[in-house]
């Protein structure tokens, strides 16, 4: 599926993260849930996109911050990220500068976006409801 992607806040850069390198270090956050162990369904709910101006599909990407132990955590779009994840190893997400210019995390910082660039994701459907996505059968 190709969308056009923004960032969860406006400040922020989009960029494409080798999720591979980078979940490593999520899964130091104190806060970090494994959607693996709970069932996730390859699926988008559908408050995560909306029409650009030319009428493309436009993903808001998950949003991470850095934690004072050198692990990072979502603000926002954890799941969807892990819903990306399961279908493609580069995953979108927005960052401020002290993520990406990380020592230990920069390396992963593999391609910066632009709001207007289409990328590829998973073609997933998209859920409008809870309950849509519970119907889901696999």
């Amino acid at each position: 599926m190709k969308v056009t992607v923004a960032p969860d806040t406006p400040c922020d850069r989009i960029w494409l993260v080798d999720w591979e390198g980078l979940a490593p270090f999520w899964k130091k956050d104190p806060y970090h849930f494994d959607f693996e162990d709970k069932g996730l369904k390859k699926a988008y709910c559908a408050y995560w996109f909306y029409r650009n101006k030319q009428g493309m599909l436009r993903l808001t990407v998950g949003f991470i911050e850095m934690n004072h132990d050198q692990s990072f955590g979502f603000s926002n779009g954890r799941h969807r990220t892990n819903v990306m994840a399961q279908g493609m190893r580069y995953v979108p997400l927005s960052a401020p500068a002290p993520v990406y210019r990380n020592k230990q995390l920069a390396p992963f910082f593999i391609k910066k976006l632009t709001r207007d660039e289409i990328i590829e994701i998973p073609d997933y459907p998209i859920c409008g409801t809870h309950e849509e996505l519970q119907k889901l059968k696999y």
